[in-house]
């Protein structure tokens, strides 16, 4: 499991990180079995793509190491 370290040196753990946004996400990410059918990609696609600018925001601040960042994003990809 990948951790990420932010300035106060307290641990953050990536995968606890929602990929969507609003009231009762889901901690986990949705399996490949929980996703909705295709029509709904519009809306899942654009909560990936917030949850990298998001990222890449934290890797501006320093919370975020190249390397962490990379590897969540192309988790997050790899699921479109």
């Amino acid at each position: 499991m990948q951790r990420l370290t932010d300035r106060a040196r307290q641990t953050l753990d990536v995968a606890s990180l929602p990929v969507g946004s609003g009231a009762g996400a889901s901690p986990r990410p949705p399996s490949r079995d929980d996703r909705p059918p295709a029509s709904g990609g519009d809306a899942r696609d654009a909560d990936i793509f917030a949850t990298i600018e998001r990222l890449a925001g934290l890797q501006a601040k320093g919370i975020l190491s190249a390397e962490e960042f990379a590897a969540k994003k192309s988790e997050l990809l790899g699921r479109l």
